[in-house]
């Protein structure tokens, strides 16, 4: 079953909100035990919310996969635009927000570690 928009949301507010979760590096302050900590606690939000439940470890796939996702979307879009020089609106949302949820994903992915240690079955 694929995950809510409203999970999706949660859960890249969430990531966006712990750097070290997202930047994918352990340190004396931020260890492996901490980041599962972490995973727990938005799993917990996340299977509190609608749509499907999953264990910490699944939730962290759907980061991951969302993270693939997104940065697949993204080559093709710049692939199209050297192309074509016109950009593709694979990255053009109709939010007013300055991009919608690919773009903020596209930018938190692009500039962490996250599709290395993040996962998901989710489509986006």
């Amino acid at each position: 079953m694929k995950i809510t928009e409203v999970q999706k949301d949660i859960l890249l507010n969430f990531v966006k909100g712990n750097p070290d979760l997202a930047s994918g590096k352990f340190s004396a302050t931020f260890t492996k035990k901490k980041a599962e900590e972490l995973w727990k606690t938005v799993a917990d939000e996340l299977n509190a919310t609608v749509g499907p439940e999953k264990e910490w470890k699944a939730w962290r796939k759907t980061w991951q996969d969302m993270c693939i996702r997104t940065k697949q979307k993204s080559a093709a879009n710049y692939k199209e635009m050297r192309v074509t020089s016109v950009p593709s609106r694979i990255l053009i949302s109709s939010k007013s927000s300055g991009g919608g949820m690919l773009f903020s994903m596209h930018k938190l992915c692009k500039t962490t570690q996250a599709f290395m240690i993040f996962p998901a079955t989710s489509g986006l």
